[in-house]
């Protein structure tokens, strides 16, 4: 009996440790991470996320701003390009994806970015006019 007890215990404790590949705790997991600025295993867990076809915009949001804050502005560009196309009025991923442009010497669609959302920037007192204009 102790040796079946032992057996179980062990069969079921991979188990344990294992997280559930769904929509809540992948959101739940990647916004621990983005809260902790670990920027490298938010990357990892949602690469994963993506894998398991879990697309959403806080996902491609936070991806975004991981692969910003580790200066990596082409990735950061295309998830915060993808955040967009969930929701293309918020405020932060136009912020980001207006630098990431800016950074990656994309100013022409830096410019188009700013001007197409001008109320938004202004609203946020985004005050760093794109240089290309002037």
């Amino acid at each position: 009996m102790y040796r079946l007890t032992y057996l179980l215990l062990l069969i079921s404790m991979p188990t344990l440790g294992q997280i559930n590949k769904d929509f809540a705790s992948y959101d739940k997991v990647t916004y621990e991470l983005y809260e902790k600025q670990d920027w490298d295993e938010l990357i990892i867990k949602g690469k994963e996320a993506l894998k398991d076809k879990y697309d959403f915009f806080y996902l491609r949001t936070r991806l975004g701003i991981a692969y910003y804050e580790k200066e990596n502005y082409a990735r950061a560009i295309n998830h915060l390009e993808k955040a967009l196309l969930f929701n293309d009025s918020d405020p932060a991923v136009l912020e980001y994806l207006y630098f990431a442009y800016i950074f990656s010497d994309r100013y022409q669609e830096a410019c188009r970015l700013y001007y197409k959302n001008y109320q938004i920037f202004r609203a946020k007192t985004l005050s760093v006019r794109p240089k290309v204009l002037d």
